[in-house]
């Protein structure tokens, strides 16, 4: 701090500015922030601003056009103007600080450049050497006009591996001619947050006050004032989030106001730092004073614009919605990373950001981007979506600002320059935001997708145009079967116009191929589908289909081939030796006009047999014919195959496998009567395990007793059958005698008993009724049998009935001299059910049977019952399980009958009544027994 006493006579003038080394937001637009605006205090109109990637530009017209200064290529991350000579600059570089003394024109070094690592001039520590690097710089100017203006400059030390690093604040009273540090003794350590990137501000001397330095440390939140030539430090926090601080201020009136920014807020100190209170919230990256009225104080913060305070901190308002809303548009973060007021006209405000330097005329409320853009100006390319080729049309690139003098060239390409061509560039006229260009297109037969691009300042913006056919024709599948349908498409180009487009339809031959004579797409529609309908054929068909709209002809070919042959199966696959099975023949599709021949053959004609051909009639898909087999197959073979084949554009076969007939012998000998009385008859058959051959088979017949049942010495299956039968007569026996009727054949015997019995005394034998159940209403016919014949009179069979209400009987029944038996009529009531006894008696015995009676009622359903007040009119829909039912509609409450339903067949009926009064609820009851409730709509 030795050169701390050349600052006591500097008077009231400084300007603080924040640097932020600058990242490019994206890195494909390749421009960096604007880091620093400097306004020339006396000069109107004349500004500077330090960019992040292409160096200083100047305007001389309030940002309404800028030019490039002598220092280009380069990061800029703070810039000053001497207030006093205005035509000095310095800028901090990643080299250091450099010099113009013309306004930017040229630049040199100062005093104060950055050392590299390893370098002799680089200081040492622990015996190795540390680089530097200058991040922010702040100027003052002397009261006395003789006295150049005084330089500030914050520092970062740090080792090549960064294990030791610290910040430093440096001075020079000459112009960056010399550089000395601003710490007693040159002590770096005397700031103890002064650790990397520090921040300045400079509040100016007064007659009572020496000038006050205000240092801050990126990495805590320290704020530290410089005193009484540097023999006061003082340092305070600003509170406990240890943020760091990144922007300072000082009121030009009073030294003890201070105000510093970080990534929590702005806070505000009334006693030159020792105390703090937070206002604004916000990450804050620079701070501006009206030097005018300093009780209005400017932020702007990293994410949220400019903030803007005009009661000295305490209350703070967003501002310039329209400034991050531009920086929104281009994809760009809102990060207001400088600010500058022109002390000339304090209304008028400067901004930089990632998008350019942006200017306020009326204190920050309304925001417009100036000419100094950071980023390319492009905003859109816009073309139509579709266009129909071999037709014009035009796209248009557009600027968010308007084009500089001389107008701005876009470069236009295109991915497919054949289907739509656009020029080699575009020019957007001075003054204007935006260029129309055409673009020539080709005929096509089909779609194709286009990528107009048109670059500017290395931003490149695309959209897509859709080149268009008139008319597209498709079938779905180009190939089929005779007889079977395919699906056409037509796609237009463009959507249909009201009403609708119709496209015309052809055929080159309709008698094989057919198809509507139009098709019409709907209205604002692309596409629509018809049916094209084929006809059998006998030989392959080659048909063109065409379409025709807006002078496209369009055709595709459909081939149409005849039917094949698609399967013949045999049922069953498997038969014994002179049978029979039954094949048949399946199409792929209809057979043409006059059938189709299928031709036959098999691969054993001493086997198995078949048609030389069997015709699938016109318009068929199958047909059936016989494979005969021979009724003898070699003895060595027990099963033998035969392929039964067809062919008809194709062929197809099965496999039928003959098997050797077994040996016929006796399975099983049965009687029909196993117990008659002596002198009556029963027929007894005999079953062989296989069908007899040709010439028959024999079964001997025995009887183990002929004098009471006689058979015949033997009975005779024909050939081809299993069975045959033979009578058994018997003779009177006084008692019960067991007879044995035995068959024999091939070794094997079958035998069944039959038992004779003397004729029984007269009684009754049986009770039976058929059916055994009926449905309510339905009879059943009852059979009463006697042991023996009746006697001369007849005899008379008492009937009763359990329950008469569900089936009755008449009183009795006579049968007939010499008559075992006699019929009589059961009659069962409608719409009744249960089991009831029916009895019959003869000469004091009783026997007994069961009726069962079921319900014969039918299902009943109402679909519908709406009453109409308006034209009191009950409305009725119903259903019934029996279609021949009668239905009919009554009141519920009261059992009025409404009327009978209509039977309008399979079940279904309906009807309309008069009504004076809505009857709430109704029954509907069949004639069939069934019922249903329903509750009634009230309909207007």
């Amino acid at each position: 701090m030795s050169y701390i006493g050349a600052l006591n006579p500097v008077v009231a003038f400084a300007i603080a500015v924040l640097a932020v080394i600058a990242t490019p937001a994206y890195s494909w637009h390749g421009n960096g922030n604007v880091s620093a605006v400097a306004v020339d205090s006396l000069t109107p109109g004349t500004l500077y601003a330090g960019t992040g990637d292409r160096g200083v530009f100047k305007s001389t017209n309030g940002g309404a056009k800028w030019s490039p200064t002598g220092l280009t290529n380069t990061p800029v991350y703070a810039l000053v103007v001497d207030p006093r000579v205005p035509t000095t600059l310095y800028a901090v570089t990643p080299s250091g600080i450099v010099k113009s003394l013309d306004g930017g024109d040229s630049w040199g070094d100062t005093a104060l450049m950055n050392c590299v690592a390893g370098a002799m001039e680089c200081p040492i520590l622990n015996g190795l050497p540390v680089q530097n690097s200058v991040a922010t710089l702040a100027i003052s100017a002397p009261s006395d006009p003789s006295l150049p203006a005084v330089l500030y400059a914050g520092m970062s030390w740090y080792d090549a591996s960064f294990t030791y690093y610290w910040g430093e604040v440096v001075w020079s009273p000459n112009g960056g001619l010399g550089w000395g540090p601003v710490t007693p003794g040159g002590n770096p350590w005397a700031f103890p947050a002064l650790r990397v990137a520090p921040s300045l501000a400079i509040a100016p001397a007064s007659q009572n006050a020496p000038a006050t330095l205000y240092v801050t440390g990126s990495n805590e939140n320290d704020v530290c004032s410089v005193k009484d030539d540097g023999a006061t430090i003082a340092c305070a926090l600003l509170d406990q989030a240890f943020a760091g601080a990144t922007a300072l201020a000082v009121d030009p009136r009073n030294a003890d106001i201070v105000y510093a920014g970080n990534v929590v807020g702005v806070y505000k100190s009334l006693d030159g730092g020792v105390t703090w209170r937070r206002g604004a919230t916000g990450s804050i990256a620079a701070l501006l004073i009206d030097p005018r009225n300093p009780d209005t104080v400017y932020a702007g913060t990293a994410d949220r614009g400019v903030l803007k305070s005009t009661d000295g901190g305490a209350t703070w308002v967003a501002l310039g919605a329209d400034l991050t809303g531009y920086l929104d548009r281009l994809a760009l973060f809102p990060n207001i990373s400088a600010l500058a007021i022109d002390p000339l006209v304090p209304t008028t405000l400067y901004a930089g950001t990632p998008g350019g330097v942006f200017k306020s005329v009326d204190s920050g409320a309304t925001w417009m981007p100036t000419a100094l853009i950071q980023h390319s100006a492009l905003i859109s390319l816009n073309v139509p979506p579709r266009v129909m080729g071999g037709r014009a049309a035009s796209g248009t690139v557009v600027f968010n600002a308007p084009a500089p003098e001389g107008g701005a060239v876009v470069a236009l390409s295109s991915s497919d320059s054949t289907a739509a061509g656009v020029p080699a560039s575009v020019t957007i006229p001075a003054g204007a935001t935006s260029a129309s260009f055409a673009i020539a297109t080709n005929p096509t037969n089909y779609y194709l997708w286009v990528t107009i691009s048109g670059t500017f300042d290395d931003l490149t913006k695309s959209a897509q145009v859709i080149v268009v056919h008139p008319l597209l024709l498709s079938l779905n599948p180009n190939g089929l079967i005779g007889g079977k349908p395919a699906t056409g498409s037509v796609t237009l180009g463009l959507a249909a116009p009201p009403g609708g487009a119709v496209v015309s339809l052809s055929s080159s031959n309709s008698a094989v191929a057919s198809v509507p004579a139009s098709v019409t797409v709907p209205a604002g529609a692309m596409t629509a589908t018809f049916t094209v309908s084929t006809s059998a054929v006998s030989t392959n068909a080659m048909v063109s289909i065409g379409a025709a709209y807006d002078g496209a002809s369009p055709y595709v070919y459909l081939q149409v081939v005849p039917s094949t042959l698609s399967s013949l199966t045999l049922s069953p696959k498997t038969v014994a030796a002179g049978t029979a099975s039954t094949a048949t023949v399946v199409l792929t599709a209809p057979a043409p006009a006059g059938g189709a021949a299928i031709a036959l053959s098999s691969s054993d004609t001493s086997l198995a047999t078949v048609p030389t051909s069997v015709t699938v009639p016109a318009a068929a898909t199958s047909a059936s014919f016989t494979v005969s087999t021979s009724s003898v197959i070699p003895p060595t073979d027990s099963t033998k195959s035969v392929s039964i084949l067809g062919s008809y554009n194709g062929q197809a076969y099965d496999v039928l496998f003959v098997t050797s007939p077994p040996e016929a012998t006796i399975s099983s000998l049965s009687l029909n009567a196993t117990s008659v009385t002596g002198g009556g008859t029963s027929t007894g058959t005999v079953t062989l395990n296989s069908a007899a051959p040709a010439a028959g088979t024999a079964v001997a017949l025995t009887s183990s007793d002929p004098t009471v049942a006689a058979v015949a010495a033997s009975v005779v299956v024909p050939g081809g059958a299993t069975s045959a039968t033979f009578t058994v007569t018997t003779n009177g026996v006084t008692t019960s005698t067991n007879v044995t009727i035995t068959g024999t054949n091939g070794g094997a015997s079958r035998s069944a008993q039959l038992l004779v019995n003397p004729p029984p005394a007269i009684a009754l034998s049986t009770l039976s009724f058929v059916p055994a159940s009926v449905t309510a209403g339905t009879a059943s016919t009852g059979t009463v049998s006697l042991t023996a014949g009746a006697p001369p009179g007849g005899a008379v069979v008492s009937l009763s009935s359990s329950n008469p209400a569900i089936a009755s009987v008449p009183g009795s029944a006579i049968v007939a001299p010499g008559g075992t038996s006699v019929n009589f009529t059961v009659s069962t009531l409608s719409c009744t059910s249960g089991s009831v006894t029916l009895s019959a008696s003869y000469d004091g015995g009783t026997k007994s049977a069961g009726l069962g009676v079921t319900s014969s009622s039918d299902n009943v359903t109402i679909q519908q019952a709406d009453y109409s007040g308006n034209k009191d009119e009950l409305r009725m829909a119903a259903r019934s399980s029996n279609s021949g039912a009668t239905l009919r509609v009554y009141v519920s409450s009261s059992e009025q009958m409404i009327g009978t339903l209509r039977n309008l067949g399979d079940g279904r009926y309906s009807g309309q009544f008069s009504w004076s009064v809505n009857p709430q609820n109704i029954t509907v009851r069949s004639s069939a027994c069934g019922s249903a409730i329903s509750a009634v709509s009230n309909k207007r």
